[in-house]
C-alpha cells in the first residue's frame, strides 16, 4: 500500500488506504494461480462499484526463473461499448 501511495505517477495514489490485498505468495501451482485471477476477477467485478485489489503471488528467486508468471501487463483492461440488440453498455 505504501508503494503505491508513493508512486509519483500512478494517478489513483490517493486511493491507497482503501487498497484490499490479496495475499497469495502461498501458492505453487499453475492451476491455483489461474484460480485467484479467477478469484481476483469476481472480486472486483461483484458490486458494480470499482474498487481498488491487487493479489501478490510469490517472488521469483534472484536467479532463477521458478517465479510465476503472468504474460499480460493487466489482468483485465476495461472497455464499454453499447450492445446492437439492446443498446444497454456492456
Amino acid at each position: 500500500r505504501v508503494s503505491w501511495r508513493n508512486a509519483p505517477k500512478c494517478p489513483n495514489r490517493r486511493m491507497w488506504n482503501s487498497l484490499r490485498l490479496l495475499d497469495k505468495r502461498h501458492l505453487r501451482t499453475n492451476r491455483e494461480m489461474f484460480e485467484a485471477c479467477l478469484e481476483h476477477l469476481e472480486l472486483v467485478s461483484r458490486s458494480g462499484v470499482t474498487e481498488s485489489f491487487m493479489t501478490v503471488f510469490r517472488a521469483q528467486t534472484p536467479g532463477t526463473k521458478d517465479g510465476p508468471r503472468v504474460w499480460n501487463d493487466q489482468l483485465v483492461q476495461y472497455a464499454g461499448y453499447k450492445m446492437p440488440q439492446t443498446g444497454q453498455e456492456e
